[in-house]
């Protein structure tokens, strides 16, 4: 199955797919059983790739390849660039920042296991696979320093944990290159599915705190403290983004032939407010004015 329309784009799909069947083949020889079980535990694509039947397994990276060609595009056209990823997890997106052509490769998150668990995969697979730098923080991300700015800020699944965010949009600012940009994917508050499953997971607390790993002092984050598609824009203006690029994904993005999805699908997620009506989750990407 191909993936992306484009060979290029579809060939660093084909190495990501290998470098998934990689890990999930080879990290428990060097993995400790904590490491090994925060790589099962979590939501890893590589244990989907194990679980599912093949064919089931090629249309959700499919659906993976659509959701990520914005970004795969962007590291393309602009080799070597930096890449740093806001709540990184076990590192899933930085591994595929480098292989689409990121050389410094930063992973910022608040859990020690999953950190220590990407840490000791870009060690001993993604040499074979990219030369690329990584480092991974243990850190907030507010005492996070980059030797150099960055020009991709990432954040998947992340947003609804970062709280104030006055504060994050300041970081990104900051440290952003000149024509960086920042890519958010999330679910839409809009959604009654997921303000039912926000409410069900969290009841009406939307802010707790945890403590700092450096000083110990508590901090602030978010439970599920979704933004809708109109919200996030306004945000990001407010702060003095421009929008270079948005989606709100109606669906159909793993099981639609290439046709129906350039022809139709993929236009219609990008008819904004109407998609953002409809969709469970989006992408926007801003960069500094």
């Amino acid at each position: 199955m191909r993936y992306l329309i484009n060979d290029r784009e579809n060939e660093i799909i084909e190495r990501f797919n290998a470098l998934l069947e990689a890990i999930t083949r080879e990290a428990e020889a060097f993995l400790s059983p904590a490491q090994t079980a925060a790589l099962r535990s979590y939501d890893f694509p590589g244990n989907a790739r194990q679980r599912l039947p093949a064919e089931a397994w090629q249309r959700r990276l499919r659906g993976m390849a659509r959701g990520e060609q914005f970004l795969i595009q962007y590291l393309i056209n602009h080799p070597g660039a930096h890449f740093a990823e806001l709540g990184c997890g076990l590192g899933t997106w930085c591994f595929l920042a480098a292989l689409a052509g990121a050389q410094d490769v930063t992973g910022i998150d608040l859990n020690r296991e999953r950190l220590e668990t990407a840490d000791q995969i870009a060690r001993n697979i993604l040499p074979r696979f990219s030369s690329a730098h990584f480092q991974f923080l243990y850190q907030s991300l507010f005492r996070a320093q980059f030797q150099r700015p960055v020009d991709v800020f990432y954040l998947k699944a992340a947003i609804h944990h970062i709280r104030p965010l006055d504060q994050l949009f300041e970081f990104l600012r900051k440290n952003l290159s000149p024509g960086g940009v920042v890519i958010v994917h999330d679910s839409n508050a809009w959604h009654p599915l997921i303000q039912w499953q926000a409410w069900r997971d969290r009841g009406l607390r939307k802010l707790a705190s945890m403590p700092d790993p450096e000083t110990g002092e508590r901090i602030q984050y978010a439970v599920e403290d979704f933004l809708s598609v109109p919200g996030l824009i306004r945000q990001f203006r407010r702060h003095g983004f421009e929008i270079a690029h948005a989606e709100a994904y109606v669906g159909l993005r793993a099981r639609a032939d290439d046709r129906l999805w350039e022809s139709i699908l993929k236009p219609l997620n990008q008819t904004l407010p109407i998609s953002s009506l409809f969709a469970m989750t989006y992408q926007i990407v801003a960069r500094a004015k």
